[in-house]
Parts: structure tokens; C-alpha cells; sequence
């Protein structure tokens, strides 16, 4: 090979190494960028399902509060019909 190829070929290969940098560099950006999608919409998940719990667990509360009103509404009844 002569020296004039083997500058090509020197050349050729600083140019495929630096695409393949740049593939790398975009390839480690996207995993980045999903990463952080990811993170995002899992706390957004996870922020909407306390919240619901939260009213579940405000249900159920008014829901005992009912079931006792209930409960005493009905003793009543049955002692006036005594």
C-alpha cells in the first residue's frame, strides 16, 4: 500500500470512528430521554394512585359513618316499637 492509500485509509477510519461516536453519543441521549419519560410518568402514576386511595379511604370512612348511623337508627326504631 502506498503512503497516499494509507492516508486514505487513515482517513476513512477517523471518519467511521467519529460516526460511531456520534451513533453512540445520539444512541446514549435516547436511553437517556426514555429514562427520564419513564421516571416522569411512574411518579405521575404513582402521584394519581395515592390520590385515589386517599378519596377510597375517605369513601370508606363515610361509608362506616353511615353503616353506624344506621346501626343506631335501627336500635331506635326497634325500642320505640317496644
Amino acid at each position: 500500500m502506498t503512503e497516499k492509500e494509507s492516508s486514505i485509509v487513515d482517513f476513512e477510519l477517523i471518519e467511521f470512528q467519529k460516526i460511531k461516536d456520534d451513533h453512540a453519543k445520539e444512541v446514549n441521549e435516547m436511553k437517556q430521554n426514555f429514562q427520564q419519560l419513564f421516571n416522569e410518568t411512574i411518579k405521575k402514576m404513582l402521584i394519581e394512585l395515592n390520590e385515589e386511595k386517599d378519596k377510597m379511604g375517605k369513601l370508606e370512612v363515610k361509608n362506616q359513618s353511615l353503616e353506624n348511623g344506621m346501626k343506631i337508627l335501627k336500635e331506635e326504631m326497634n325500642e320505640v316499637g317496644r
